[in-house]
């Protein structure tokens, strides 16, 4: 099954418009094999970076959207942490039953009591740190998002989802 079968793209860009409104970060719907089905916000400089570089992607966004989604998965529960760049991610599972069909995710902020890992970007994206440290940064603040995440689980959780 996948998730069109269950809402509407339209549906679905709602849920994830109000997340994204409610978290104040950027967010996606992905499928089953974290392939990518819609978005939503406005991404700080730097993660515009990172996805723009295939490499930084692959080694910074792709492995912590795959380690967090298997994490909810398994747990059936939503979960936040930091990608390996620093920023905040909390990944929700879409589950239909006992059948996973993907989730919702958001990230990209910073995070004022932790520290972004701009040597390790900067690496990534095969620029000087110094360059890298013009890029504008958002903060947000991790229980917020933790918080925000939690109710939306309910909320799926409720629609069956």
């Amino acid at each position: 099954m996948h998730l069109l079968e269950i809402q509407s793209e339209a549906e679905w860009q709602q849920l994830l418009d109000k997340f994204s409104a409610e978290t104040g970060m950027p967010g996606a719907v992905y499928d089953i094999e974290n392939n990518l089905i819609l978005t939503t916000g406005e991404r700080n400089t730097v993660c515009l970076d990172i996805r723009k570089n295939d490499n930084a992607r692959a080694t910074i966004c792709s492995l912590s959207q795959n380690t967090l989604a298997q994490m909810a998965r398994k747990s059936k529960l939503p979960v936040t942490d930091y990608c390996d760049a620093g920023f905040i991610k909390t990944v929700i599972p879409f589950f239909y039953g006992n059948e996973y069909l993907g989730g919702l995710t958001v990230c990209g902020d910073a995070d004022p009591d932790s520290q972004i890992e701009l040597p390790y970007i900067a690496e990534a994206l095969n620029i000087s740190l110094e360059e890298l440290e013009k890029r504008e940064v958002k903060e947000n603040i991790f229980d917020k998002i933790e918080k925000t995440a939690v109710k939306y689980h309910q909320i799926l959780t409720v629609l069956r989802i």
